[in-house]
């Protein structure tokens, strides 16, 4: 058993708590010699259970625990305990790990505020910088140049509002795949305008929003005919949203073939399949002397592409609203009017072909 050392004359007269401290667990880490070894404080001295200190687990690869403090080589080592020595013994020395010790690794701890914190910050992020899942990517590209006046106009947009409502279309909708759509209407002529921007659309609620919204704007595309520029803004507006569409679609309609200024058809089309795009048309017929004669026959040479692409003819009046309520029936079911599915689909919705 160790003699505890007796402190001496200038101490006695002086008691200083925290030095008679210092000395008693001095006396403990003695050895028979008499030398002290500070290293050895791990094993020399215990603490009350509650300040129990167990070494943290070292970096991969090494043996040696941290060190409170780095020490120069030319340092020299200093064998008096201090305070800082005294409330963090483990940490006096490096001391080598062996196989039997446990390292203990402290569990990371936030303040009670930090989650509520964190999750301010996911609610407040924009919406604009979420991804969108969908099923399908739709541009409702319509004709707006020269040849359609302001009622024909206004009744193009009255049709798409009253297809998008009907509730064999929503219907059609809900039995997607993620049980929605993301549309957006754009009008076409010399230059190209985005009349109601992409509206996720999954039940009559938001199908009722977009017809609502789609009445409403004045005209703002103008001019000739530029068939290949409005295939090529159809396709910017699907690569610059932020959603992610099973399937994407441009549904083209109009009633020419001219082409007055931007690219060729042809190459705007190519561009627009080769980035997984599909090009389905409704040629709108009349009877004009202006008008090609085969104008759906030219549509599915020089328009269309892509997966299951169709055209789907349609004279203006009354017909129009119909054959725009069964070709966005097949685009959303994501098939053609000659399969055997659609026949099935549209007897079942009761849409006479």
């Amino acid at each position: 058993m160790l003699a505890p050392i007796l402190p001496d004359a200038k101490s006695r007269a002086a008691p200083d708590p925290i030095r008679g401290l210092a000395l008693t667990m001095r006396s403990r880490v003695k050895s028979g010699t008499g030398t002290p070894q500070p290293q050895n404080l791990n094993t020399a001295f215990t603490l009350p259970p509650r300040a129990v200190l167990t070494p943290p687990c070292p970096a991969s690869g090494s043996d040696v625990l941290p060190t409170h403090r780095r020490r120069d080589a030319d340092t020299p080592k200093r064998h008096k305990i201090t305070h800082e020595r005294l409330i963090r013994p483990i940490r006096a020395q490096p001391t080598a790990r062996t196989p039997t010790e446990r390292c203990f690794t402290p569990p990371m701890r936030y303040h009670p505020d930090m989650r509520h914190f964190i999750l301010a910050l996911l609610l407040a992020a924009p919406v604009s910088a979420q991804e969108i899942e969908t099923d399908l990517e739709l541009v409702l590209l319509a004709d707006a140049s020269g040849s359609i006046d302001a009622d024909e106009l206004l009744f193009q947009r009255q049709s798409y509002a009253t297809a998008i409502t009907d509730p064999a279309v929503v219907s059609a909708i809900e039995n997607t795949l993620y049980g929605s759509i993301a549309v957006t209407y754009v009008e076409w002529a010399a230059t190209q305008a985005t009349v109601v921007d992409w509206t996720l659309i999954a039940d009559m609620e938001s199908a009722t929003a977009f017809a609502d919204a789609l009445i409403g704007p004045p005209r703002q595309a103008s001019g000739r005919n530029a068939i290949g520029a409005a295939l090529l803004y159809g396709k910017d507006q699907i690569e610059s949203n932020n959603i992610n569409g099973f399937r994407r679609v441009i549904d083209f309609s109009g009633d020419t073939m001219a082409n007055s200024f931007g690219p060729p058809i042809t190459v705007a089309r190519d561009q627009v399949v080769a980035a997984g795009i599909t090009i389905n048309a409704l040629p709108i017929l009349r009877n004009t002397q202006w008008q090609t004669d085969d104008l759906p026959a030219a549509y599915e040479a020089n328009i269309i592409g892509g997966p299951n692409a169709f055209v789907m003819p349609a004279r203006s009046g009354p017909e129009f609203t119909d054959a725009v309520r069964r070709k966005l029936i097949l685009e959303i079911a994501g098939t053609t009017p000659q399969s055997d599915y659609a026949s099935l689909l549209l007897q079942t919705l009761q849409i006479s072909q």
